[in-house]
């Protein structure tokens, strides 16, 4: 019978912490800013092995990853392709993508030896917080600001 208090206690202070600590502005932006550096990291790699380019698109709800033939692609060993939408990811619902200054197409091009093509700024926002991520021609590095 502890058990069981205590297990219905346990479960009721996650439904309660969880969703709270996600909602946190600075948690869910900067986790979403990770993802973005993580999949240009994976798609560096993936360009690079199998030696053809790869774009990264972007729009307000997310990006995604296609090759030379439009098809979506993902990481090395992975079977999803990536294709994040905010909207249907529940810990980036809210994330909106607020601008994207890549170049003359605003698209991130990766080319077949896995370097980022142009210099670039895409700006993340989530409930009033904004992050610049600044991405640099050739590495990849991304540098995050806050945005005020």
């Amino acid at each position: 019978m502890v058990v069981l208090i205590a297990l219905l206690t346990l479960g009721f202070l996650a439904v309660v912490a969880i969703p709270g600590y996600f909602n946190r502005h600075d948690v869910t932006l900067d986790n979403a800013c990770k993802l973005l550096a993580h999949d240009l990291r994976k798609l560096q790699n993936r360009a690079a092995l199998d030696k053809q380019s790869i774009r990264l698109t972007f729009d307000s709800d997310g990006w995604r990853a296609l090759n030379a033939k439009d098809e979506l692609v993902g990481g090395i060993g992975e079977t999803l392709p990536i294709h994040r939408r905010f909207a249907g990811e529940g810990v980036f619902v809210g994330v909106v993508v607020e601008s994207v200054e890549l170049g003359e197409d605003q698209v991130l091009s990766i080319d077949a030896r896995g370097l980022v093509t142009e210099h670039g700024e895409v700006e993340l926002s989530f409930r009033g917080e904004h992050r610049l991520l600044r991405i640099h021609r050739g590495s990849g590095d991304i540098a995050v600001a806050t945005v005020r």
